[in-house]
């Protein structure tokens, strides 16, 4: 019996946590990597207003097919366009005097607008000049990005650990403690994707519109944890 109970303190012991483990440094580290994107995606469409619902609707669809077309002729592949938003409104006029009720209607707006992946970015600047003139009369937005961030993300995150390591040394050197081992290394469910550097589009009257496509940015936050080693007993 007293052999079973020295085994079972010496178990217990062998898995205890050493007394310092509680006492830790939790930093946060950033990292990221710059990149020039390869793609752009624009969102763009057609706005169209009539007296009646049915005119504003075959107005808008006339004109968004021939944006489809324009978009085909310039080499844009069909999984390349995607429908991102439909909607019909009605358009209200001036509420008469000492009127209570709804202003009236007195018309109808429709908008259809479709988002574009360009994979050539040497074309963009041809693409929105050939859809402003062929049906388009909204432009909406243009981002720039890259077809395969994990290269890029993979490398960020390289300079998160690296950064939130030299934080840690420098709080533990700063608080006259010992950096112990790393306990936790933990990453968001998703680290910033491509957020663009510099950006620039304007209507121009040349042949293709402008466009500076820059950098993007892919980022990386991770939060570690490292034990403190504490000091020796004098």
């Amino acid at each position: 019996m007293l052999r079973l109970s020295l085994a079972l303190t010496a178990l217990v012991t062998l898995w205890c946590p050493p007394a310092w483990a509680d006492e830790i440094i939790r930093v946060e580290g950033v990292g990221v990597t710059r990149v020039a994107p390869d793609l752009a995606r624009i969102t763009l469409g057609v706005d169209t207003q009539a007296e009646t619902a049915a005119a504003a609707m075959a107005g808008n669809n006339e004109s968004m097919a021939q944006v489809m077309l324009t978009l085909t002729d310039a080499g844009v592949a069909k999984d390349d366009i995607q429908t991102e938003r439909i909607n019909l409104s009605q358009i209200y006029g001036p509420r008469e005097p000492d009127s209570r009720g709804l202003p009236p209607v007195i018309g109808f707006a429709a908008s259809n607008a479709v988002r574009v992946t360009l994979r050539d970015l040497d074309e963009v600047g041809g693409v929105l000049d050939a859809v402003s003139t062929g049906g388009a009369n909204r432009i909406q937005s243009i981002g720039f990005d890259i077809s395969d961030p994990g290269a890029a993300q993979n490398a960020a995150r390289r300079d998160a650990v690296s950064d939130a390591m030299r934080r840690a040394a420098l709080y533990a050197e700063a608080a006259g403690v010992t950096l112990g081992p790393v306990l936790k290394i933990l990453e968001p469910v998703q680290s910033s994707g491509p957020m663009p550097l510099m950006m620039a589009s304007r209507m121009a009257d040349e042949s293709g519109v402008p466009v500076a496509p820059g950098m993007v940015e892919i980022g990386a936050t991770i939060t570690m944890e490292f034990a403190i080693v504490p000091a020796a007993p004098q």
